[in-house]
């Protein structure tokens, strides 16, 4: 969740299968064109990768066990989860690497659920992490 000008909001800030990341725009035909970013191989994407590293590091260490158990799978604790989450996005050094996705809240919905928006635009807007929440459909 997030806190927006006095306003509270969740959603989702990628487009995100489980293994890539994909941002929607045009072509010079004006054809959709989705385009997939990864962490690694052809389709990488630097930012994606720095914050997949910082999550990798905390997450199994380089001198953990070979039998490698996420910690973050089985927390039970969502404030533990937000802590953690926060500070592994803290631990991450951007180095004003540029993202080619769009600044976007995709999926909107107000914490009352009564306003829901396909998308909120968040460029130039200062956007407070506020809490991590179950929506529950």
């Amino acid at each position: 969740m997030i806190e927006i000008n006095g306003s509270y909001w969740f959603g989702d800030f990628v487009d995100f299968d489980g293994r890539r990341v994909t941002r929607h725009s045009f072509d010079d035909q004006g054809d959709t064109l989705s385009t997939k970013y990864s962490t690694t191989g052809s389709d990488i994407m630097p930012l994606l990768k720095t914050i997949w590293e910082a999550y990798a590091n905390f997450a199994k260490p380089p001198a953990a066990d070979p039998f490698w158990n996420n910690p973050l799978f089985w927390m039970e604790s969502l404030p533990l989860l937000f802590e953690t989450l926060v500070k592994i996005l803290n631990q991450a050094i951007f180095d004003e690497l540029k993202s080619p996705l769009l600044p976007f809240l995709l999926n909107a919905k107000s914490l009352d659920k009564r306003i829901e928006l396909p998308f909120i635009n968040l460029s130039g807007q200062k956007v407070n992490l506020v809490s991590i929440i179950e929506d529950r459909q």
